[in-house]
């Protein structure tokens, strides 16, 4: 059997929709206080979204985590501040915690720190992100 050649705009469509599944689980896992899951969903909404970005731009993706090797790889590396990109370094670290040893902790580094910002940081960015997905 072979498989289908997705479009360019389909291939766009599957990452964002992909992105918003994981967007109502990490509002789900804010809702029900499991902070660390929150930051992992919220890691997997923007890589998503900076892959979304990557299918419009028609760059190859890749099986890679590391938000900030996305973004060069798309090109939108080049067009972040430095706080930006030290956000998405930072959001990277989130997704390590699904490992149980770094697991345990980060979940005490997650209960000494008021994590809503980055709650609001992650539905900032998927707006921006959005609005620069052209195809």
């Amino acid at each position: 059997m072979t498989e289908r050649k997705l479009t360019r705009k389909q291939h766009v469509d599957y990452w964002i929709k992909e992105s918003s599944e994981n967007i109502k689980d990490m509002n789900g896992s804010i809702k029900s206080d499991r902070k660390i899951n929150a930051l992992i969903c919220g890691h997997l909404v923007v890589e998503k979204m900076l892959k979304a970005l990557s299918a419009a731009r028609d760059v190859q993706i890749r099986k890679e985590h590391r938000l900030w090797i996305i973004a060069e790889q798309n090109g939108l590396w080049h067009t972040l501040t430095e706080s930006q990109k030290n956000d998405l370094m930072e959001i990277t670290r989130f997704f390590s915690s699904r490992y149980p040893d770094y697991r345990r902790r980060f979940y005490n580094l997650c209960k000494s720190r008021d994590n809503k910002g980055k709650y609001t940081y992650f539905n900032n960015c998927i707006k921006k992100l959005n609005g620069g997905i052209v195809i």
